[in-house]
């Protein structure tokens, strides 16, 4: 629920409004990685991108039977604006 609906409606935050507000200037993306090695696993992706900021998850999607990388992956990384 937005937070704009959620004051409309007349429901209670849990946090102060300028709390959220001020967390608001801190945001976090996710990353769609392509074109990674068969051998590539989590900590290396994750050492990878920990040079350009704070890294939050990392998962490296592996096939079920081999337990080997498909190629692609995601990397959540958090950022202050």
């Amino acid at each position: 629920m937005r937070i704009t609906s959620a004051l409309a409606n007349g429901i209670t935050l849990l946090i102060p409004l300028s709390q959220f507000l001020c967390a608001r200037h801190h945001s976090s993306t996710k990353l769609f990685v392509t074109g990674l090695s068969y051998d590539t696993n989590e900590p290396v992706l994750r050492d990878t991108f920990a040079q350009h900021g704070e890294i939050i998850e990392v998962k490296v999607i592996c096939d079920h039977v081999t337990r080997k990388s498909r190629g692609y992956g995601f990397v959540c990384s958090f950022y202050s604006s």
